[in-house]
């Protein structure tokens, strides 16, 4: 049960990290640089 619940959590926060805080994170320090790297619509 233990185990479950860590992985659970561990799986969990790098999600969000890697999901969600990170390309945040990324676009605000370098906003030019994402802006010209993804391709115009």
């Amino acid at each position: 049960m233990l185990g479950s619940l860590t992985s659970f959590l561990l799986v969990t926060t790098a999600f969000i990290l890697v999901a969600d805080l990170l390309p945040k994170r990324i676009a605000i320090v370098a906003p030019e640089v994402v802006a010209c790297a993804l391709p115009a619509r």
